[in-house]
């Protein structure tokens, strides 16, 4: 859901987990229904893979099970064997299947969650779903606030926060809304980019997206049935990883609430708007990472019951993770239009690792 307006490298438009049930109704496969739907691809590839990442031939106890999308650049889902322990599990495994390294400040999350947490499962083979630039109405969001820490040198490779499912006020305001909460390393010379997105339907829950920007702006989503529910609080997390070849950004997503790890998405290479393959480094500027929460379009803005960003860990090369709060940091927040376009206010850090913002309702 980025905020971008000159264009750079083509973007990559928004992708989404499409839950089970959901393709059938909405769209075939590799195709728009009608135009502006979203388009769906299942895996154009099934393959297994050990422990150190090596492609084998059989499926056991042992093997993760990775499902590549090259229609959409080569990226891979990659899902761990049922029963897998994200707490006893090596550093190299974590890494091979694309869980972000310890070491780096998020131990927490492997260790006070101890014997809670469970990999996301699927009945069917997973599908994703990509938005075609008929939306481009949304692509200015004029409504944003959030946290923007920097350096001077290129050298951030991860930024990651959690954010609560919000409850929408429903009486407070007419029409419809949606709001993304999401995590980017980069600025408008390029920003790779994970999150959610909730809207006021029912039933209310969240689907996580990525996205990849270079000096464009992206494009929305609609109301799909997602994961969780209102209430629970969600990890996004974005890891520039420099350490294979070629480059891979590796994004992230945890309800911390029901302990489900939602499947790692892997990507070193990207299908732009331009049709065109680009590397993931076309997309890399590591001066800044964000924290965001956004509402999309120009729909009147309801009343959440909780906004903001708590746990906000960034990383630079080499480094391990520390508070946003300990960078040099912008808090800004931009409101735009008037009568029911409402904006912001807040974007404040109460502490080092957490922001509170105030959603003001439309009057």
């Amino acid at each position: 859901m980025a905020r971008r307006v000159a264009r750079v490298v083509a973007a990559a438009v928004i992708v989404i987990f499409c839950p089970s049930g959901w393709l059938a109704a909405t769209t075939s496969v590799g195709a728009a229904a009608t135009p502006g739907d979203p388009v769906c691809y299942h895996a154009s590839k099934t393959y297994y893979i050990d422990s150190r990442g090596q492609q084998v031939v059989k499926n056991d106890s042992t093997t993760a099970t990775v499902y590549s999308f090259e229609e959409l650049g080569g990226g891979e889902l990659i899902v761990p064997p049922a029963g897998f322990s994200f707490e006893r599990a090596s550093d190299e495994q974590l890494a091979a299947w694309g869980y972000p390294p310890r070491g780096d400040g998020s131990e927490a999350d492997w260790t006070t969650t101890e014997g809670a947490l469970h990999a996301q499962s699927y009945d069917v083979d997973p599908t994703l779903c990509e938005y075609p630039d008929r939306y481009a109405s949304y692509n200015a969001s004029p409504i944003w606030t959030g946290v923007e820490p920097h350096v001077s040198a290129n050298d951030f490779r991860r930024v990651y926060g959690s954010s609560r499912i919000p409850t929408f006020q429903n009486s407070t305001c007419s029409g419809t809304t949606a709001v993304a909460f999401w995590v980017g390393i980069g600025n408008p010379n390029g920003l790779i980019q994970n999150g959610w997105v909730t809207d006021d339907g029912s039933p209310q829950g969240m689907f996580p997206f990525f996205e990849f920007v270079s000096g464009s702006i992206g494009v929305p989503l609609t109301r799909k049935p997602g994961v969780g529910q209102a209430g629970d609080l969600v990890k996004s997390d974005t890891y520039f990883n420099k350490g294979t070849s070629p480059h891979q950004v590796q994004f992230n997503w945890t309800d911390l609430t029901t302990g489900t790890v939602l499947t790692p998405y892997v990507v070193k290479q990207v299908r732009g708007d331009d049709q065109q393959i680009h590397n993931v480094d076309d997309y890399y500027d590591g001066s800044q990472v964000e924290l965001v929460d956004e509402r999309l379009g120009s729909t009147p803005v309801r009343s959440f019951s909780v906004a903001g960003w708590a746990n906000m860990y960034a990383a630079r090369a080499g480094q391990s993770a520390a508070t946003v709060g300990s960078f040099a940091y912008n808090t800004s927040y931009v409101t735009g239009g008037s009568g029911t376009i409402l904006g912001l206010s807040g974007g404040v850090l109460t502490s080092s690792t957490q922001m509170n913002i105030k959603w003001v309702r439309c009057s």
